[in-house]
């Protein structure tokens, strides 16, 4: 049985609920390797500590950001876009917080190659 924050590269379904109430959904939790804090995530247990915890452990139960945090995320990604723009030629580490390997893999041989004046987004 999978602890939660370990990853088991399965989905559990809770049938728990199921014989406690038949009408209840089935429920899927997919569990992830080693949880990372991203700035969206940081937002997300700013604003509810319940939230980070679906966001991680449940997503599809998870709710919409509003438009307050959806304004955050938004100039998160506008700053990212300006850096990109004021530092060319530099390096887009682009896989997101479910892929950290190849985010880590990937920065690792950029700097490697020493090639990028800058790297953006890296792990």
């Amino acid at each position: 049985m999978c602890e939660i924050g370990l990853m088991c590269e399965r989905e559990e379904s809770l049938h728990g609920l199921n014989s406690i109430d038949p009408q209840l959904p089935q429920i899927s939790v997919t569990f992830m390797t080693k949880p990372s804090l991203s700035k969206s995530r940081f937002m997300s247990g700013f604003q509810c500590h319940l939230r980070l915890w679906y966001e991680t452990h449940a997503r599809e139960l998870a709710s919409e950001p509003d438009d307050g945090l959806q304004a955050i995320f938004d100039t998160g990604h506008e700053v990212g876009e300006l850096a990109c723009k004021r530092h060319p030629g530099g390096h887009l580490i682009a896989h997101d917080h479910l892929h950290t390997d190849e985010a880590l893999d990937e920065t690792r041989r950029v700097l490697a190659a020493g090639t990028a004046p800058a790297l953006f987004e890296p792990a």
